[in-house]
């Protein structure tokens, strides 16, 4: 929330790059943490068209500094589709989305959409197939339709299986009836993370 300068390692580059004036101009010789990088990871879009961040560990940074991200972000991308007509992704309509992780996070619509910025959070409630390993989905999925479709905009990511997970296993046909019902959730799915 304070204003800091240019980190050491960067000033001694750009000098040694001969760029230090012109990045200076272009990014202040101060600003905040989060002004910082979020300028810089919002150059990643103007330049490149990327159209979305997953955000790992999203509890360990406030609220206020993932929003002004996802608005710089937005904004970025705007500018990138105005200036590549024609390129694969210009002429979408979306804007930029920003999906969160914190550990445990459910189906729920809470801060992290209203003040962080958030389109989608990550949804564990599935992990290891979950409820819908139990053989009875018309629940778990009446429950997450209620849920999605109460706010505008609300989604979920959900998953079964990641690299912090005890992978999905099973027999053939147990893996084979959860990825069904899995692909079949209500919201956003991700097949592996």
């Amino acid at each position: 929330t304070k204003d800091v300068t240019i980190p050491p390692i960067l000033k001694t580059k750009w000098t040694q790059e001969g760029t230090y004036d012109q990045k200076v101009a272009k990014y202040g010789e101060s600003n905040t943490v989060t002004g910082y990088l979020s300028t810089w990871l919002s150059e990643w879009v103007r330049e490149y068209g990327v159209d979305g961040f997953r955000c790992d560990t999203a509890k360990h940074v406030d609220k206020a500094s993932w929003n002004q991200l996802k608005q710089a972000c937005v904004s970025a991308l705007r500018e990138w589709r105005s200036n590549n007509k024609g390129k694969a992704g210009a002429d979408w309509k979306e804007d930029f989305w920003m999906t969160g992780e914190h550990w445990d996070h459910g189906v729920g619509y809470d801060t992290y959409y209203s003040e962080g910025g958030f389109d989608s959070m990550i949804n564990f409630a599935v992990t290891g197939g979950g409820a819908l390993a139990s053989g009875s989905v018309a629940n778990t999925y009446q429950g997450y339709a209620d849920k999605i479709n109460t706010k505008e905009g609300f989604n979920v990511l959900s998953f079964m299986s990641s690299h912090d997970e005890t992978l999905t296993r099973g027999d053939e046909n147990t893996m084979l009836y959860n990825a069904a019902a899995f692909l079949l959730l209500p919201g956003g799915v991700q097949i592996f993370y």
